[in-house]
């Protein structure tokens, strides 16, 4: 893609603590992608306004620190809200919404859920590393390879759309391969599967995402999973090239 990136003068000095933020706009052609707020470390931090194909709006809100924080908007067929919260894991940081009720794991995977009014479980969310020497693999490809075979051998799950080409192009994750998966639960009802392998290059693990949700809310829980993805950082460092911004 061909992106244009615009760092503007300082635009706001708070003489108190000596903080300096630049207007940030991404642009590609004559659409802009994103505008927002960074400090002088490229690190997104304050308000932000995020695009879509045909120069919608599609959400906004605030970033602290390289990550989403408080109420975001998604303007989406039904505009709807996010009240974002950093969580931890390991040397993990990211996002997830508040809504979100944590999960003890006898695999160190990070586990989450959300429960409906009437106590049914609504969503997952898993988050777990693999290494390539347990997993009989030599190498990422082999890995993921058979990994979705798997999943498709089952025969529960059907494969929806592949994102993998445009989250390597886009946020500079070459070993990366990314699934949307639809099917249906135990009680019949359609679910879908948002489902991700990507290498953390700085542990030389593979690192598995898992979202799942109801179908009639896959646009939505799309902008959830990736929001949540490409905030991720390992050791205070992102893990995908976000915008453009090398930091």
């Amino acid at each position: 893609m061909n992106y244009q990136v615009g760092l503007f003068l300082i635009i706001l000095i708070s003489i108190s603590c000596n903080k300096i933020d630049y207007n940030f706009t991404l642009r590609e052609g004559n659409r802009t992608v994103v505008k927002g707020n960074v400090n002088s470390q490229g690190i997104p931090s304050g308000n932000f306004k995020i695009y879509g194909a045909e120069g919608k709006l599609v959400s906004e809100g605030t970033y602290v620190d390289g990550i989403k924080k408080g109420r975001w908007i998604y303007y989406l067929d039904i505009q709807s809200q996010v009240e974002w919260q950093k969580a931890t894991s390991g040397k993990y940081v990211f996002p997830i919404p508040q809504n979100w009720i944590l999960r003890n794991s006898e695999d160190n995977s990070y586990r989450a859920i959300t429960y409906s009014e009437d106590s049914l479980i609504v969503t997952r969310f898993v988050m777990k590393e693999h290494d390539f020497e347990n997993a009989g693999a030599s190498n990422f490809s082999e890995f993921s390879t058979a990994y979705f075979n798997n999943v498709e051998s089952n025969n529960i799950f059907s494969k929806k759309a592949d994102y993998s080409d445009y989250f390597s192009e886009s946020f500079g994750k070459q070993a990366i391969s990314f699934y949307h998966f639809i099917g249906n639960d135990s009680s019949g009802d359609s679910i879908s599967v948002f489902n991700c392998l990507f290498l953390n290059e700085k542990s030389g693990l593979i690192v598995e995402l898992a979202y799942i949700c109801p179908f009639e809310n896959s646009e939505f829980s799309y902008r959830i999973f990736t929001d949540l993805m490409l905030d991720i950082k390992y050791d205070d460092s992102p893990l995908f090239l976000k915008w453009g911004l090398n930091w």
